[in-house]
């Protein structure tokens, strides 16, 4: 089988493997900037569950 007859043959299962790392890097790009936001009410949610402070307690070192 040539190069050509196989990406002719196999094109779904090449766009599926280059799709779903695709996807995952982009869900993982928005988990991270919800959760690192400065101005993120999930960031201040998990800080008051995780370490029982208030968001205004923040304090940047």
């Amino acid at each position: 089988m040539t190069p050509a007859n196989a990406l002719r043959t196999h094109w779904p299962e090449y766009l599926i493997e280059a799709w779903a790392p695709g996807m995952f890097m982009v869900s993982a790009g928005l988990v991270t900037l919800l959760v690192e936001s400065v101005a993120s009410p999930l960031r201040a949610a998990l800080r008051i569950r995780w370490c029982g402070a208030r968001s205004s307690d923040w304090r940047w070192v």
